[in-house]
């Protein structure tokens, strides 16, 4: 009994290598194969564009102008420093020869040059005097026709600064400048108004006197001595007239002549 139980698992093991192969196959043949085997392709992957050479061209082609629009503007600069660099050096280079021959000249005809140098200062300070008064000469005479044949009314024997002119004749002499002034410019009326006269002190002693009529005058214990007509007498003013000029020199004008 007890060899039977034993020899059981054996023979079931037996029978079943003994299935036929045709079998088998028969079997495995009658099961469907799934369909579309191929593998799938994923969904929502975006591809890749491709540049346009189109594009690249166009980026290209504007780097090259940049480029070449810099090295343009920088050529430009160089020749301008260039320019100005040669016309600041010629002037130099004027000024340096000119400043040479003034010492030379001025060392030759016996004058330092610091004095020359100050009285070429002296001198266009004066220019500028004499045309001051010129100008303020011809709005008196202008204010002269307009006002009854009188000019402006300062009968003061040491007369008044010319300063006191601009208010007057403002409507004559716009410029305000040419009554400034760094010297003594005084202004005197005869009692009627009817002569006036105004003397601009000048720095040195530069110019001839005058030998007549408006221009530069010698002061002499500050007072100008005018050489008038024959027939003009200046009324209340005289023709001496001290006002207590402090300069050796001064341009004077007066009227009406």
């Amino acid at each position: 009994m007890c060899y039977d139980y034993l020899m059981e698992p054996e023979s079931i093991d037996q029978s079943a290598s003994l299935i036929p192969p045709s079998v088998v196959a028969s079997v495995t043949a009658s099961v469907p194969l799934p369909k579309n085997l191929q593998p799938t392709t994923p969904q929502n992957i975006s591809t890749p564009k491709i540049v346009s050479k189109k594009w690249f061209f166009i980026v290209f082609g504007l780097i090259i102008l940049v480029l070449v629009g810099l090295n343009i503007f920088t050529y430009q600069q160089l020749t301008k420093s260039k320019t100005d660099l040669k016309t600041a050096t010629d002037d130099n280079s004027r000024l340096t020869a000119e400043n040479v021959a003034y010492k030379a000249l001025a060392l030759g005809a016996g004058v330092g040059t610091d004095e020359s140098i100050a009285a070429n200062k002296d001198k266009s300070a004066n220019t500028v005097i004499k045309n001051n008064a010129r100008n303020i000469s011809t709005g008196l005479d202008q204010y002269y026709l307009d006002n009854g044949d009188k000019y402006p009314l300062y009968p003061q024997k040491s007369g008044v600064n010319v300063e006191e002119l601009d208010k007057l004749l403002s409507s004559y002499l716009a410029v305000s400048s040419v009554y400034q002034h760094q010297q003594q410019a005084l202004y005197i009326s005869s009692d009627d108004g009817k002569y006036y006269v105004q003397a601009h002190c000048l720095a040195g002693e530069y110019d001839p006197p005058a030998l007549g009529g408006n221009g530069v005058y010698s002061v002499t214990n500050g007072s100008i001595t005018l050489l008038l007509r024959a027939d003009l007498n200046m009324g209340s003013i005289g023709s001496a007239v001290a006002l207590g000029l402090t300069c050796k020199q001064a341009f004077v004008t007066y009227g009406p002549q």
